[in-house]
């Protein structure tokens, strides 16, 4: 392959072992006189190859690429030929122990056995690796062989070969690749800061000789070997979002901070784009598209090269323009009548020296003045310029936007990538092939990330947005001026990412703006969460809540997630725009459906999204159902009798599930907990602290301490079922639940409370005293989410006899975790329930609420008694060991199910399906939808 317009120099190798050392796998001296010839001879066809590398494809040429049964044809066993290209940098040198492992890794390879043409034959690897070093690493040329190079480009030769600019990924990798042999059929660029997986090659070659459609596949990266290592990045995707308050496009990396045994990673998935520092290509397509491209340049380098159209600085230069002229208007006109305010003061003053900067920019780009106050200004809106009113507000704006563009401007002229990540040259070689109709795949082979051998530059503060450690990078600089448009048409959230159909047809993008009571860490939250972080992927969403206003202890990729779609609080009183089709959804009660916020919004198509407990719905609840939203999702199909029994048309309630983490509630995947002691930190009451062994049988119950739950219930069936003696816990999961009882003192987690309320029980109900009761354990912390799936990991079974739920997360996540689960069998929880796999407690009766209940009294608002009697007979079930292997089969079938119908994924498809259908409907017409005039 040598088809890449770089010069070709380099220092010379393979110097004798007398000099460095022998190595393991050095070749004799025979086979060091040959590689010597060999090399002669190479470097003569490299020099006259130089005259030919006009041979090279244009990138606008078609691509084709080699036949997908492999080379080789006549006889024999076909070789598939690997140039192996891996980056150094100063911590990792040729003589490093990191290096050396390296290259034994890649060496293996070589002779390998490797699937072709779908599994029907067989090839044999051919590989041959170069170790190349940026400008200045003075690396030493070791000799580790005939299939290994250590090339170092610009040692000795700067002014020759302007090797200033060397050093960049994309330079290297270029440079390598020319030295590839001809009949190299892929080409691999690594990163020696990774160790790589033993059988890598073999996962990344395949499906390349498998289907021709596929350009490029790449590695997971991952963190080193350790007792929780976690993903970096398993592919990237791409993604809407906030930043600095604007709507931005971003790359993600996908399932950043999950665990390697997280299932979703140990597949091959289709992907935006893999890291350059473990992909494989067709070297026809690497030659064809002219090598790894450098955006990290100027405007006007990127122009030269054919990247941006020759008007594009203009165009930028004109918008500057514009504003300026309004600003500078705005200036004169504006005479605020009170000059000493401070606020006006700064503003003037920051105006002033905008619009210098700006004036001075414009100058020296076009190298003549500009004055904005020469220009017509007629038909330009100033808005609102009375003393105080809206022409402060906006001179603010402008005064930022024109900050904004003339910033904009000045980066035009430097390196800009996409935040300063390094692997921008290898996404930009991956759009390159999509956009050509191939696939970029990512396999589940490891390369993994060693920190303490990366350059020292990606390891800064400075670098710490834009590197390992960040979940997502914002489409920005160069690379968001090249690839900008493309990813913003064809990506999430916008008209053809959310549907190509519609998008033929010009209609407008969807946005989903998500509002809700901010509780920090409860049942609603994680139900949001579970909801819009698959959904984002789809749609661009906008968040009301904050990010603290969720659990915590989640991946980095779903906590950035939070931030992202976070709706910056300076725009969420601003109106929609109504160029979108903007569906809000209320996650809240109906009672507050409609808000200020939501009227000064104005959007399209108004979602409400409740459940409830209980038989009755308060009366107010109808009326305002239909008078302030024009659909209600509830969870569960309880949910929807109830309202549907109370009055609520039927057609505007719609059933769409609660959704859970089906791989972070994963008993392959969570960590465990010791069952007494318990860790330092939480707040735990243990009644004997030495009861709870290994062959205890443990039983978990999680929930809010209140009335609602049965927690009476669940300890007089545990306190009846059991003694002291017997080998059993109950470990409880609670807080209790605002306002609380006064005994609390306002503490949700006063876990003395909690134990002397079950006391009281066991005391006057069980007429039993605390020495008699069976072992019980009582945590009133808040835990994060990856303890918590840790204790569920922990215990035998879960039960909670509970009066009423509108869905029952608790007892989902018991069996995603596999657990034998018992619950009430009546409202939401019924949905998910089945005797084939979990415990349904039957309920004695319904009853009325009591009258001073915290959920309000009123005739006909019933909820459940759950069976006393039965849950004891579950509960004896349970720990019977000859149930164990039954109980145990019943867990798995119950993981299956959950796994199948409430995964996040499965969940994110009925809403999206839902959403698409919204959307249709407002475009047919058969849903008017809300225009500005309608709202009071």
């Amino acid at each position: 392959m040598r088809t890449l317009s770089m010069p070709v120099t380099g220092r010379a190798l393979s110097p004798s072992a007398k000099q460095h050392g022998p190595r393991r796998y050095a070749p004799s001296l025979l086979l060091r006189m040959l590689a010597l010839v060999a090399a002669c001879v190479f470097a003569m066809l490299l020099a006259g190859d130089q005259l030919h590398a006009s041979r090279a494809a244009p990138a606008e040429q078609p691509l084709k690429p080699r036949d997908p049964e492999g080379p080789g044809g006549g006889g024999g066993p076909p070789t598939v030929g690997v140039a192996i290209i891996a980056v150094g940098s100063q911590n990792t040198r040729p003589e490093s122990v990191a290096v050396d492992n390296f290259v034994k890794t890649v060496l293996a390879w070589h002779g390998a056995p490797v699937a072709r043409g779908n599994g029907r034959h067989t090839a044999t690897l051919r590989v041959d690796l170069y170790l190349v070093y940026p400008s200045g690493t003075n690396v030493r040329p070791l000799d580790f062989g005939p299939r290994v190079r250590v090339l170092e480009p610009c040692a000795g030769h700067e002014v020759k070969l302007g090797c200033k600019k060397q050093g960049a990924l994309s330079d290297l990798v270029n440079y390598a690749a020319k030295l590839a042999p001809e009949d190299a059929d892929f080409v691999m660029t690594a990163s020696l800061s990774h160790t790589l997986g033993s059988d890598a090659l073999q996962q990344m070659v395949e499906p390349l000789l498998a289907q021709e459609s596929v350009g490029a596949t790449g590695c997971t990266i991952t963190q080193m070997d350790g007792p929780n290592p976690r993903v970096l990045e398993h592919g990237v995707a791409v993604g809407n979002g906030w930043e600095d308050a604007e709507w931005k496009i971003f790359l993600l990396k996908q399932f950043s901070g999950f665990p390697v045994v997280d299932h979703r990673v140990s597949g091959t998935s289709s992907v935006a784009a893999v890291s350059p520092h473990c992909m494989l290509t067709r070297s026809a397509l690497l030659s064809g598209l002219g090598g790894f491209r450098k955006l990290s340049t100027s405007v006007f380098e990127q122009m030269a090269v054919g990247l941006l159209p020759p008007d594009f600085h203009a165009q930028q230069l004109t918008y500057l323009k514009k504003k300026l002229v309004v600003l500078s208007a705005l200036y004169v006109k504006y005479q605020p009548a009170d000059a000493d305010k401070v606020w006006e003061k700064r503003v003037r003053q920051s105006a002033a020296a905008t619009m210098e900067q700006s004036l001075q920019l414009i100058d020296r780009l076009e190298g003549a003045a500009f004055d904005p106050t020469d220009a017509d200004l007629q038909g330009v809106d100033f808005g609102p310029l009375e003393e105080g009113g809206g022409g402060g507000r906006r001179f603010e704006g402008l005064l930022a936007d024109l900050r904004r563009f003339t910033d904009r401007i000045q980066q035009l002229q430097s390196s800009q990538g996409v935040s300063g990540a390094a692997e921008e040259s290898g996404w930009d070689y991956c759009l390159r092939l999509k956009q050509r109709g191939l696939s970029v795949l990512v396999v589940p082979a490891a390369a993994m990330l060693q920190a303490d051998l990366m350059p020292p530059a990606l390891l800064t503060p400075a670098n710490a947005r834009a590197g390992w450690s960040h979940a997502s990078l914002v489409v920005d600089g160069t690379f968001g001026d090249v690839w900008g448009p493309y990813l913003r048409k064809y990506w999430p959230g916008s008209a053809g990412g959310d549907d190509e159909q519609l998008a033929a047809t010009g209609a407008p993008a969807t946005r989903i703006i998500w509002q809700s009571f901010c509780c920090h860490c409860c049942g609603f939250s994680n139900e949001i969460l579970h909801l819009v972080f698959p959904l984002q992927r789809k749609h661009a969403v906008d968040l009301i809540p904050a990010p603290d206003c969720f659990c915590q202890g989640y991946p980095s990729a779903v906590l950035d997630s939070l931030a992202r779609m976070h709706l910056p609080p300076s725009l969420v009183e601003q109106p929609v725009n109504h160029d979108e089709i903007v569906i809000w959804i209320s996650h809240t009660d109906p009672g507050s459906y409609l808000t200020g916020t939501l009227e000064r919004k104005k959007p399209t198509y108004v979602v409400g999204r409740s459940m409830y407990e209980f038989t009755k719905i308060p009366a107010r609840w109808v009326g305002e159902c239909k008078d302030n939203a024009d659909e209600i999702w509830v969870p569960s199909s309880f949910v929807r009798d109830v309202w549907v029994d109370n009055g609520v048309d039927a057609n505007k309630v719609i059933l769409i599930p609660e959704a859970i983490d089906v791989y972070f509630f994963d008993p392959d995947v969570a960590g465990k907990v010791p069952v007494g002691p318990f860790r330092p930190k939480w707040k735990v009451y243990d009644s004997n602290p030495r009861r709870a062994t290994a062959k205890t049988f443990k039983f978990l119950s999680h929930f809010k301490w209140e009335d609602r739950k049965g927690w009476d219930v669940l300890y007089q069936a545990y306190f009846s079922s059991y003694t002291a003696t017997d080998m059993v816990t109950l470990i409880v999961l609670t807080h209790i639940w605002f306002p609380g009882p006064p005994e609390t003192h306002g503490d949700v987690t006063n876990h003395t409370y909690v134990r002397e309320e079950v006391l009281k029980l066991a005391r006057e109900k069980l007429k039993r005293a605390p020495e008699s009761l069976p072992h019980f354990v009582i945590i009133t912390s808040r835990l994060a989410e990856e303890d918590v799936a840790a204790l569920y990991n922990s215990v035998d079974a879960f039960i909670l006899p509970t009066r009423g739920e509108g869905w029952g997360l608790p007892p989902l996540q018991a069996m995603s975790m596999g657990l034998p689960t018992a619950t009430t069998n009546w409202s939401g929880s019924v949905d998910f329930l089945s005797p084939k796999y979990s415990f349904p407690i039957p309920i004695d009766r319904l009853e009325e609420l009591a009258r001073d209940s915290y959920y309000g009294w009123e005739p006909g608002k019933l909820w459940a008694v759950p069976s006393l009697e039965e849950t004891c007979r579950i509960m004896k079930y349970m720990t019977d060991p000859t149930n164990a292997v039954r109980l145990k089969e019943m867990g798995r079938i119950a993981r299956q199910e959950v796994v199948q119908r409430y995964s996040e994924e499965a969940v994110a498809d009925i809403v999206s399906n839902r959403l698409q259908a919204i959307k249709k409907l407002i475009l047919e017409g058969a849903i008017p939808p809300r225009k500005p005039k309608e709202w009071g």
